[in-house]
Order: C-alpha cells, then sequence, then structure tokens
C-alpha cells in the first residue's frame, strides 16, 4: 500500500505489472487500492541471471507501466520485462520494490533496460528509497 500510495503521487492511472507470477499477490493489492489495471508477465529462469519473460495478454502500448516486485537483487528479471515492455510500446517504464538489494551492477542494468525512475521503501537502505515504512512500523507498534 505504501508503495501504492508513491506511485498515486507520480504518474496518472499507470498499469501495474508484475515481473512474475509470484508477483500477483502485492500487485493486485497495489492496484485494487487505486482502481488500477495489474497484470503479470510469466518468467522461465533458466540460471541466477538469464530469464525469459513473456508479457500478459493486455495492450501496454501507450501506458505508463510500474513493474511493482517485493525484491530487487541481480535485476534481471525486472530488466528483461521493461525490454520487452518498451518494445510493446509502453509509454514509460518504472520500477517500484519494496526491498532494494541491488546487488553491483544491477541499477545500471535496469536502467539501461529503459526504466526510467526507481523508488525503493527504507526497508533497506538505498539510494532509490522513496517511501519510508516508519511510520507503518510505528502505527503496528502503538496498535499492540
Amino acid at each position: 500500500p505504501l508503495l501504492a500510495d508513491h506511485i498515486a503521487t507520480q504518474r496518472q492511472n499507470p498499469l501495474l505489472m508484475g515481473p512474475d507470477e509470484e508477483a500477483l499477490q502485492w500487485v493486485a493489492l497495489a492496484a485494487q487500492r487505486h482502481g488500477w489495471d495489474h497484470a503479470v508477465c510469466r518468467k522461465t529462469r533458466h540460471g541466477d541471471r538469464e530469464v525469459d519473460i513473456e508479457l500478459p495478454e493486455m495492450p501496454v502500448a501507450g501506458r505508463a507501466v510500474v513493474l511493482m516486485d517485493d525484491v530487487a537483487s541481480s535485476g534481471h528479471t525486472l530488466a528483461r520485462a521493461a525490454v520487452k515492455l518498451r518494445a510493446a510500446g509502453a509509454a514509460s517504464v518504472d520500477v517500484a520494490v519494496t526491498h532494494a538489494l541491488f546487488a553491483q551492477g544491477a541499477v545500471q542494468l535496469v536502467r539501461s533496460s529503459g526504466v526510467g525512475e526507481i523508488w525503493s521503501t527504507d526497508c533497506i537502505s538505498h539510494p532509490s528509497n522513496a517511501v519510508s515504512i516508519v511510520p507503518a512500523v510505528v502505527a503496528a507498534l502503538q496498535g499492540l
């Protein structure tokens, strides 16, 4: 929800896209919060750094797409999905992740794939941190 609220301040009516089926649970929740369209890609992994991505049967041409995932580490899945989305005509592709691990060279890989903005929560300190989880943690603790 925190990332969804941040995206709402940055993009009008984006298409939220999970880079793989595992992301459906949080992509659907974030999209529902703001009434946005959403979908997930199909990923086939051939190793730690080699993946194939198949876009869903949903038009992306002219849309602002935000790839949303829980963890970004090597960046290969996000980069491959971004390349496919740009080739399919997406007007823009941004990334929103909860945990920005980003191994060495990962941010450069993601950016070189056509991604504009990278937003993350401060669960892990990273230059892409745009959303603080502190207020949510405080509220949860006060509720105990």
